[in-house]
């Protein structure tokens, strides 16, 4: 369950929540272990120059179908736009997507993808949504998974470019990156406006070490 703290007043909103779809202004609770179900929100956040965002699951019992996807909201709870973002059985992989940055323009996505038990495996993405709209950009799949695993450490929004930086090593089980087997270090720069790849950089620590000699 959420409130939203007004800084200059020092006031809480009324109480809220996201549940079965609908976001809900002053429910009533229950707290009676039974209705739990009733009682639970789906995860909110605030993104930068965005405001509030929900990101939520949807499974049909009938046909097994898990939809994921954000919404953006307006100062009054009302849905501005939803992007779903997966679509998937329960025997297929899934994806995990973690908020990196967002401006007036532009929200951007780290996903790294999970099997059907929920285990992460080595398959990463980045997603660029229109701010405005909700509409994908673009989508980008992270290069030689078959040989490194990727971590995201940073994101930059400047101009008319986004900056990506990280960490990248040999692959891993469960696709986390593996500080005993680190390579180095990556940066990979895109357009703001059609999310395509400008250039990519990798600073190897064998190439570095070389240079401090």
């Amino acid at each position: 369950r959420y409130r939203i703290l007004d800084l200059k007043t020092n006031e809480l909103s009324d109480l809220f929540l996201f549940n079965k779809n609908e976001l809900k202004l002053n429910p009533s609770i229950d707290r009676k272990m039974k209705n739990y179900v009733d009682n639970f929100s789906q995860e909110m956040y605030f993104f930068n120059d965005i405001g509030l965002v929900v990101d939520a699951k949807d499974r049909d019992d009938k046909t097994k179908v898990e939809t994921r996807y954000i919404s953006s909201f307006d100062d009054n709870y009302k849905e501005l736009w939803k992007y779903k973002y997966d679509i998937n059985e329960n025997r297929e992989n899934k994806k995990q997507i973690t908020y990196l940055k967002s401006n007036k323009d532009v929200i951007v996505f780290f996903n790294h993808t999970t099997d059907k038990n929920y285990s992460y495996i080595n398959d990463y993405s980045l997603i660029f949504l229109n701010s405005k709209t909700g509409k994908l950009i673009s989508e980008f799949s992270f290069p030689n998974v078959d040989k490194n695993a990727y971590k995201v450490v940073d994101c930059f929004i400047k101009d008319k470019e986004i900056t990506i930086l990280g960490n990248y090593s040999n692959k891993s089980y469960y696709g986390h990156i593996n500080d005993d087997e680190n390579k180095g270090l990556f940066n990979f720069t895109f357009s703001k406006e059609t999310g395509k790849l400008i250039k990519s950089n990798y600073l190897n620590w064998e190439d570095l070490s070389s240079k401090l000699d």
